[in-house]
């Protein structure tokens, strides 16, 4: 896929394994919100961050582009509002490992992006 191709809403899996320690071979979620912007949970600078695409497009080795056809009323325009909307929290590792941990505001991780996006 080229970058041009990219939908807002897309769903974007990378591989790192230089310094990801995350399990499983795709073990980096972010999502694209348009405007050549990805948002993306980083443990430096420890926080959700909005990043450049050509830039996040360079830092992996391997990418792979997800169109998930949105549930029920939710649009690819409603994923970009609440996605944007986790920008700036903090970096939580552990965000999404147990349902009783996701409770408050103390961080997000990549999958808690993805999941409180959609």
């Amino acid at each position: 896929m080229l970058l041009n191709q990219i939908q807002s809403g897309d769903v974007i899996l990378t591989r790192n394994d230089s310094d990801n320690p995350s399990p499983g071979y795709w073990n980096h979620a972010s999502l694209y919100v348009g405007n050549y912007k990805i948002v993306e949970a980083q443990v430096k600078p420890n926080k959700v961050i909005l990043s450049d695409l050509a830039e996040f497009w360079n830092r992996y080795p391997e990418i792979v582009v997800l169109r998930i056809k949105p549930v029920h009323i939710t649009s690819a325009t409603s994923i970009v509002i609440d996605a944007r909307k986790i920008v700036g929290s903090p970096y939580r590792k552990i965000a999404s490992l147990f349902r009783f941990l996701r409770r408050g505001h103390r961080g997000e991780n990549c999958v808690s992006v993805f999941r409180k996006s959609f």
